[in-house]
């Protein structure tokens, strides 16, 4: 789907903000090309061309949001949409009381009228807050009925925080999720409230570190650490291992993105412990796939360490980590996890060939890379593809230069290509100047060995 998805958008992002204009549609939306794009797109997304209409026009006209990520945040909020939509379906069943608002919302969000949705929300707000203020009046003769207000108020504030995820404010979701949180009750003897209390900070966590990752915010990664030490340290891990491993690996992730951003080793240390912390709960015997994603996230965190600081033993533990996840993300039962471990394993790989100057493990480097190309293919991710193909003619570059062999700097150089041409094509101007840095000097060096006889390596 990966492929279609990315001609789709590029083609629809061009006139995306003139799709649906009040009276009479604009030449580009008649386009018969374009309307079938975009049905076609919304089959293979599962959802109604209207919510498709809607979800693209949102992500055009966000300026954080690269081109080379429009398909993926699509394909995010896509299925963030078909989830609300079941969610909302099980709510008006488990909340009779909230039936009918519940129905209003979802035939809104079906429709992908998300301001309606919000507004008919925002009523609801109100109704429900009014409510809950009413029943403060007499508390003891009410508590029941109060409790469930605040309840309900809590949900109402938590599904606008999923709407405006789903626009793409995840700064603003946080702040309905911690809303949500203030307006629970005090009910030590429910053991549900305490349950909603936690999801929602997690909920808020997340949604924080969803901004921060995708806008560079410090400041709500900063925050989405210090509400997760706070969650760890309510919860009862005996209890709630899952959830106390989940946190544990979200918190190595938010300590990650911020130690590379700033080049802190301590961030990174500190990301190490979380998921060697989840890796206790997450065993190979009970969860092998979240043991998996657990030992790859590991993997990364050493990684980046290992490089900052120039030291080889954490890339070999990086190695190792990459090698034990790989033993379960296997080709067949996730092909495309199994081909990201293959391109990060094939990274640490190279940073430790170039740190200890050996051709061994530049070879394998290049190997691990070639394997993960096999399902990370141009068709299918062609800007994943570009990049395995940028790292591979790093490793063969690095290869070459040792062995003084011409012919694996021509093949850096075809790989060299190959990026850029794609990264070209999408438009990704501060990939291509990098690619086209590493060629220039891929050619130096060719030019260098053959003495200008560059026929001789053919």
């Amino acid at each position: 789907m990966a492929g279609t998805l990315g001609v789709v958008v590029a083609v629809v992002f061009g006139v995306v903000s003139v799709v649906s204009g009040p009276d009479q549609p604009p030449q580009a939306v008649r386009d018969d090309a374009l309307l079938d794009r975009i049905e076609a797109l919304a089959k293979q997304l599962g959802i109604r061309e209207s919510v498709v209409r809607t979800f693209l026009q949102e992500i055009g006209e966000d300026p954080n949001i690269p081109p080379e990520e429009h398909e993926t945040v699509l394909a995010q909020l896509a299925q963030r949409y078909k989830e609300m939509q079941a969610r909302l379906a099980r709510l008006e069943i488990d909340n009779p009381d909230l039936a009918p608002v519940l129905d209003d919302i979802r035939t809104r969000i079906d429709a992908g009228d998300f301001d309606g949705a919000e507004r008919t929300l925002n009523d609801a707000i109100a109704d429900q807050q009014s409510t809950r203020q009413r029943m403060e009046e007499d508390y003891a003769r009410v508590r029941d009925r109060l409790i469930q207000a605040g309840l309900n108020e809590a949900l109402l504030l938590a599904e606008t925080a999923e709407v405006r995820r789903l626009r793409l404010d995840d700064l603003g979701a946080a702040a309905l999720f911690a809303a949500a949180v203030e307006v629970l009750p005090d009910a030590p003897d429910r053991p549900d409230v305490a349950e909603r209390r936690v999801g929602y900070r997690i909920d808020q966590a997340n949604a924080l570190i969803a901004h921060g990752e995708r806008r560079g915010g410090a400041e709500a990664l900063t925050q989405a650490i210090a509400l997760m030490d706070k969650v760890l340290a309510d919860i009862n891990r005996a209890t709630t291992p899952d959830t106390w491993a989940a946190l544990q690996n979200n918190l190595g992730s938010a300590l990650q993105t911020l130690g590379e951003r700033a080049g802190d080793p301590a961030r990174l240390e500190a990301a190490v412990t979380a998921y060697r912390a989840a890796l206790e709960e997450r065993t190979r015997d009970r969860v092998p796939q979240h043991w998996a994603t657990a030992q790859h996230n590991l993997g990364n965190a050493l990684g980046a360490l290992g490089a900052l600081a120039v030291d080889p033993a954490r890339l070999e533990a990086a190695v190792t980590a990459y090698r034990l996840a790989l033993e379960e993300r296997t080709r067949d039962r996730v092909p495309l996890r199994w081909a990201t471990a293959q391109h990060n394993l094939g990274n640490a790989l190279g940073a430790l060939g170039a740190l200890a100057v050996d051709p061994a493990r530049l070879e394998a480097a290049a190997e691990a890379y070639r394997l993960a190309l096999e399902e990370w293919t141009r068709d299918r991710v062609p800007l994943d593809w570009a990049t395995v193909q940028h790292n591979l003619g790093n490793a063969l570059q690095a290869l070459g230069v040792l062995r003084q062999a011409p012919t694996l700097i021509t093949q850096a150089i075809t790989a060299f290509e190959g990026a850029r041409e794609v990264f070209r094509e999408a438009g990704v101007s501060h990939y291509t100047g990098i690619v086209d840095s590493n060629l220039a000097r891929a050619r130096r060096v060719l030019a260098d060995l053959t003495g200008g006889d560059q026929a001789a390596t053919q």
